[in-house]
């Protein structure tokens, strides 16, 4: 956020108040990379030795395991944290180290809240459940290139490595002591008793919302707007997205004061959709794994179309974008426009060509499958059957 705000031509004061984190290895996933590189953090994160992850092995009850294809960075949180701290203080930003947090500056232009899951300045939160995670380190015991999760009965667990030492979390909902915790961890990636592993600590791992992530000049970014559940895989992706969505809010307030209300209004959508869509797969009504759906075999352009408010390359106004089956106004799918959707498929499409167009713009096979399911499931997109074709 720092980063983004200085590039935005804001002076930039950072509030750094030690805290403990028991840190770890964290994936972020290729759809999250573009963000990084927008913010010239490139050598920062090779410095901090990642791993280069191309995909998760999966293995839920007593199904074979599934191998979804996926680049990514598995990095040590805690580097990075000390990487983009440090460049955002090269690039000008003055960093003031505390011992307790003040109120929000009321002379200040906005205040950012990003102190997670504590969410400082954004309180009430609403917190979706009690699930917590044992986390250990262990010398590296996994290849990098893969991540893994594994089902648990009820719990499960994941492991992730980077180019030094392999992070394993157990997620649960609670009561299990240590040792046991740690039992489970050598029975299910087949570590010997004398492998050995240090316990990082216990954090939650429950979903938690800020019930107003903008309020007055006081913007909830990250965990303190919304925590994820981990095994969405998308607690740094969405900590990276709501920095630029606030960096627009804040571009807009500068620039265009009149949209100030459109402005607030795309932030509190922004994170409500993540929200609902987050919540939406916890609960089910979104497959976490199994087989992927089949894809027919011609799609059609079959999505609502509306005005909302929208970040633009001057800031936030209302644009044109489509309407999800729940009303969720989208007008982008990670970097893909979805009006390049209605483009080509406007007319009746073959779906392998779709994706084969995906392809041809950088995403793997797996997010073009991805972008054609979720466009299905959300009538963006409807399949045609051969038979209708010819009528």
């Amino acid at each position: 956020m720092a980063l983004r705000s200085l590039q935005l031509g804001f002076a930039v004061t950072l509030l750094d108040v030690p805290r403990p984190d028991i840190g770890g290895v964290e994936i972020i996933p290729s759809s999250a990379r573009h963000l990084l590189s927008e913010l010239r953090l490139d050598a920062a994160l090779t410095a901090v030795r990642p791993g280069l992850g191309t995909g998760m092995l999966r293995r839920f009850g007593d199904g074979a395991p599934e191998f979804r294809d996926g680049r990514a960075l598995h990095v040590d949180r805690l580097a990075l944290r000390r990487a983009v701290i440090a460049e955002a203080e090269a690039r000008g930003a003055e960093i003031r180290r505390l011992r307790q947090l003040p109120q929000p500056d009321d002379d200040a232009f906005a205040s950012i809240d990003a102190t997670g899951r504590r969410a400082a300045w954004s309180r009430p939160v609403t917190r979706h459940g009690r699930t917590l995670a044992d986390v250990f380190s262990a010398p590296r015991l996994i290849d990098c290139g893969d991540a893994l999760v594994v089902g648990l009965g009820r719990d499960w667990a994941y492991a992730a490595a980077d180019q030094a030492e392999t992070t394993i979390g157990v997620i649960h909902s609670g009561g299990l002591p240590r040792p046991e915790v740690e039992r489970r961890v050598k029975a299910t990636f087949c570590l010997g008793r004398d492998v050995p592993l240090t316990y990082l600590g216990r954090r939650p791992a429950f979903p938690q919302s800020a019930v107003a992530p903008l309020q007055g000049r006081v913007i909830a970014i990250g965990d303190a707007a919304f925590s994820h559940d981990p095994i969405g895989g998308r607690g740094l992706s969405f900590a990276l997205g709501s920095a630029f969505a606030a960096g627009a809010v804040l571009r807009t307030w500068r620039d265009h004061p009149a949209r100030w209300q459109f402005a607030s209004a795309y932030y509190e959508d922004y994170v409500a959709a993540e929200k609902h869509q987050h919540l939406a797969f916890l609960s089910g009504d979104q497959e976490r794994g199994g087989q992927p759906s089949p894809v027919p075999s011609q799609v059609q352009w079959s999505a609502r179309e509306a005005c909302a408010p929208l970040a633009l390359a001057d800031g936030i106004d209302v644009a044109d974008v489509v309407l999800t089956r729940g009303g969720t106004p989208v007008r982008w799918m990670g970097r893909f426009d979805v009006f390049e959707m209605r483009a080509l498929c406007d007319r009746i499409q073959s779906a392998s060509a779709l994706i084969e167009t995906l392809l041809g713009r950088g995403f793997t096979t797996t997010e073009a499958r991805a972008i054609l399911e979720w466009a299905l499931r959300n009538g963006i997109l409807r399949a045609v059957e051969p038979t209708d074709s010819a009528l």
